[in-house]
């Protein structure tokens, strides 16, 4: 597995490069001191250090600076470091530096950092480290063994030992947790449109950012609907459990969850997630299985055949210990959601709830329940409450003729958590009155979130914000008209305020 773990650790270490910059063109915007949520409100700490006790439970480098400059610097110092991880550079210290950074932002990122591939980042990275090299060029190593020059590589720069089993299976088992609780929590919600396998026949209209691939599947008939619904129960409810059967069954596994992840990324904007799962999905086949994908010929003969150490002991002495936590925390944590842990020793329910706000094991469950109407948000603003302008996202559903986006791995926080906002009330989202009160401040930060500024950096008097029901438009009116949309005026979401008001 030392080629399988290579491939690995590059990728993951590509995924963090991935979100830090897609962090940082946002941090300014969303948690800065002009920010919609700025991160010195919710610390609320003075200059100085924090206590033992804050960063145990709050781990984030933002207690020692949260200055503006200090966002944009956090994650651009993550993305030099995942970097390293890319080119095969040290990729266990280089994981451990961004893991420990990407963990500050989540720390502090509200809602705006809430997202399950979030968490599923922090605890694969978190295995990682102990996966990962911890001397530098092991992967070009790898593929120069045979070359001839190896001899002049020092031996020190290089740790061709095979990574422990026990990691590899650790990895194995949160692919496991993943696509298995992602088809249990459909059943388990009680949704009669999953249970009636009429799920498909909504998502790719009321997910958050569809693609143009995404209008296209949501104009198939609902036979195929029908058709794919049941498919997403059979690789997430079913296919998962051949993770234990052997390598033939891995490979099947393999090849089923990277299908459909596929198809998801196609269909819709889900960030770094379908990457990060297909990048599980690789330590699902062994060495010999992925060459046959990267090097043909003699060439992967001879790398096959690379003497290979025995598994470094040292290496042992950490995994062991890291072993035993993940598996105790990946058994016990349920106990915590079932408001079990108050029969487990004091001790033990400690170790759950502080393990918690580091990341290192957690749950999942994607769309457990299915979105039958996409309502959406428009924020207007005007000088003289009378003439309104609307302000336009860069992503997100507003205009009819603009076609759904692609953006992915890039997340752009506000447009999805408009999303968010748009199914629940505005008394459920305290920030977004935050977010029109910086736009009557006219705050640069947060307007570079957004497509334009239809007051050319004036400061706008009022802001009101209502609520349209969208739906896809069908092939004919596409072709016909240009638009990609039709909406219908559902109600108010925020009365109108001005700066005076608050």
């Amino acid at each position: 597995m030392r080629f399988t773990r290579a491939v690995f650790i590059r990728c993951i270490g590509g995924i963090f490069l991935l979100a830090f910059l897609s962090a940082a063109s946002q941090m300014r915007g969303l948690y800065g001191s002009q920010g919609i949520s700025p991160i010195g409100q919710m610390l609320g700490v003075a200059q100085g250090h924090p206590g033992l006790g804050h960063l145990l439970n709050y781990p984030s480098l933002f207690w020692f600076d949260y200055s503006d400059s200090f966002l944009v610097l956090l994650p651009l110092v993550g993305a030099f470091f995942s970097l390293l991880a890319l080119l095969g550079i040290l990729g266990g210290p280089c994981i451990l530096i961004s893991w420990l950074l990407y963990l500050s932002i989540v720390t502090v990122g509200q809602e705006f950092m809430s997202f399950q591939w979030d968490i599923l980042l922090l605890e694969t990275g978190f295995l990682c480290i102990f996966l990962g090299s911890w001397r530098p060029f092991d992967f070009l190593y790898s593929l120069i063994a045979t070359s001839g020059f190896a001899a002049k590589i020092p031996e020190w720069m290089v740790d061709r030992t095979e990574p422990p089993i026990a990691l590899i299976w650790l990895c194995r088992w949160l692919l496991f947790r993943l696509m298995f609780q992602s088809g249990m929590c459909k059943l388990d919600s009680g949704d009669e449109n999953w249970r009636n396998f009429s799920a498909m026949t909504y998502h790719y209209e009321t997910q958050p950012l569809p693609t143009p691939i995404g209008w296209f599947a949501h104009q198939l008939p609902d036979p195929m609907q029908l058709f794919s619904t049941g498919c997403v129960f059979l690789l997430e409810g079913l296919l998962p459990f051949a993770i234990f059967f052997g390598r033939r069954a891995r490979s099947i596994v393999a090849i089923g969850t990277i299908s459909l992840q596929i198809l998801i990324l196609l269909t819709g904007n889900y960030c770094f997630f379908n990457l990060l799962t297909i990048a599980l999905s690789l330590l699902l086949v062994d060495d010999k299985q992925l060459l046959v994908l990267f090097i043909k010929g003699d060439l992967r003969s001879r790398v096959e055949n690379v003497e290979v150490p025995k598994v470094n002991q040292l290496r042992n002495l950490v995994v062991v210990p890291v072993v035993i936590l993940i598996v105790f925390l990946s058994t016990c944590r349920p106990l915590l959601t079932m408001g079990g842990a108050r029969s487990l020793p004091p001790l033990v329910s400690a170790v759950l709830e502080s393990s918690q706000q580091w990341h290192l094991v957690s749950s999942y469950g994607l769309f457990a329940v299915m979105t039958t109407s996409r309502p959406e948000i428009a924020i207007e603003g005007s000088m003289d409450g009378k003439t309104w302008k609307e302000y336009i996202f860069k992503y997100k559903p507003g205009p009819l003729d603009r076609a759904p986006p692609v953006v992915a791995p890039h997340q752009p926080r506000l447009d999805w958590q408009m999303w968010f906002a748009a199914l629940g009330s505005v008394f459920d989202n305290q920030w977004l009155v935050s977010f029109a009160e910086k736009l009557l401040d006219g705050s640069p930060d947060v307007l570079a979130l957004l497509a334009s500024d239809p007051f050319k950096g004036q400061k706008p008097k009022f802001i009101r914000a209502n609520v349209y029901d969208y739906h896809l438009e069908d092939i004919g009116t596409l072709m016909a008209t240009g638009k990609w949309w039709k909406r219908k005026y559902k109600g108010v979401y925020l009365p109108t305020i001005t700066k005076n008001q608050g």
